[in-house]
């Protein structure tokens, strides 16, 4: 029988490790250097958490996963779904929804599944 084993301050001696975690329902964002140093897989945890605080992800989250539901009724393949999101991301569409121009956020993803969904 196999038995995990952690001995935290000798990576070499781990079978496996702990990433440093931040959880804010329904994100979760796993920090880990691979055992090199926890402390600074902790501080990356921390300066993310930060960044994060005063915006609204979990509204961002639930936005997103509706138009997901939408471009995929949408968009047939996954290399046009994926060319969708990369657009979107690549626009800011998550930036101007935490930003609050949410106007401006669906006006790009409305524009992005137009053109992508346009007969040739």
């Amino acid at each position: 029988h196999e038995r995990l084993v952690n001995v935290v301050d000798v990576p070499a001696l781990c079978n496996f490790i702990f990433p440093a975690v931040y959880y804010r329902d329904p994100l979760q964002i796993s920090v880990s250097t691979s055992g090199a140093s926890p402390a600074l897989a902790s501080w990356f945890r921390d300066r993310i958490a930060n960044d994060l605080e005063d915006h609204p992800i979990e509204d961002l989250i639930e936005y997103i996963g509706d138009w997901r539901t939408r471009v995929r009724g949408a968009i047939e393949t996954f290399a046009g779904r994926r060319a969708f999101w990369r657009g979107a991301f690549g626009a800011g569409v998550p930036s101007l929804f935490l930003a609050g121009d949410r106007q401006r956020a669906e006006a790009e993803l409305l524009g992005l599944l137009e053109t992508l969904t346009r007969a040739p």
